[in-house]
């Protein structure tokens, strides 16, 4: 079994790699910058399951109070971040789908004039 330093030293560092991501994807939605989007539920679940197992891993007594308060400052951290990027996530969500029911009703209107009509000779040569 690792000795507490050692557990206490890798629960640490899951949260900051943790932070590190959440900074990353607030920076991200603020710029407006998704290229990566695609990688970060990857990212988030993978660091979130180190994070959680580290957590299991702490003993129950025996780590000094100011490394506890310093865990304790970063999960609070950690969960006021999520609060910000769940926030933001619904904002941007509701204004897409505002977006697209604009798209819808414009496309409903455009339908209102019918199909285009399909162009036909003026003139009719029957000489030929």
């Amino acid at each position: 079994m690792a000795s507490k330093n050692d557990v206490t030293m890798v629960v640490m560092t899951a949260m900051d790699r943790f932070l590190d991501l959440q900074a990353e994807h607030l920076t991200s939605l603020q710029t407006g910058c998704l290229t990566k989007i695609d990688q970060w539920f990857e990212d988030r679940q993978l660091i979130a399951g180190h994070l959680r197992q580290a957590l299991a891993e702490i003993p129950s007594s025996g780590i000094a109070q100011e490394t506890r308060n310093l865990m304790l400052d970063k999960l609070s951290c950690i969960l006021e971040r999520e609060k910000i990027l769940s926030d933001i996530a619904k904002q941007q969500h509701s204004s897409l789908g505002e977006t697209l029911s604009s798209l819808r009703r414009g496309k409903k209107a455009l339908n209102g004039y019918g199909p285009a009509p399909t162009p036909s000779p003026q003139f009719v040569n029957h000489t030929r």
